[in-house]
């Protein structure tokens, strides 16, 4: 069974963040697929100045406030969307369809067992 599904990063904006433009705002991975939509917090945070929302990534020389260059938050993304992706062409194989939370809990385990080799391609 082929699970159609979306995966995109962008900005996790509040009524708040706002109000403080200036303040880094969390990198969410959103995550559609027959009819659910999921969001994942990635553990950082950009500038909405920084944030190329079309290539979905982080721009220029930026360090965040954290320290985090723009490449390994790039880096960062791009092993999340790995993770992701891998995870549901898991469920494809299991021909089973994912609730959101069992969807978060199979990314988040995935992703703790594999960052290291994702991180070193």
């Amino acid at each position: 069974m082929i699970i159609k599904h979306n995966i995109q990063f962008g900005l996790k904006r509040s009524s708040s963040s706002k109000l403080q433009a200036s303040k880094d705002l969390p990198i969410r991975m959103r995550i559609s697929y027959k009819g659910h939509r999921l969001d994942v917090p990635i553990g950082v945070s950009v500038s909405s100045e920084s944030w190329n929302n079309d290539k979905q990534l982080v721009q220029g020389n930026y360090i965040n406030s954290k320290g985090q260059e723009a490449s390994d938050i790039n880096a960062l993304i791009s092993c999340f969307h790995q993770v992701a992706s891998n995870v549901i062409k898991k469920y494809e194989v299991e021909n089973t369809i994912p609730s959101e939370e069992m969807l978060k809990q199979s990314i988040k385990l995935s992703y703790s067992s594999n960052i290291i080799n994702c991180l070193s391609k």
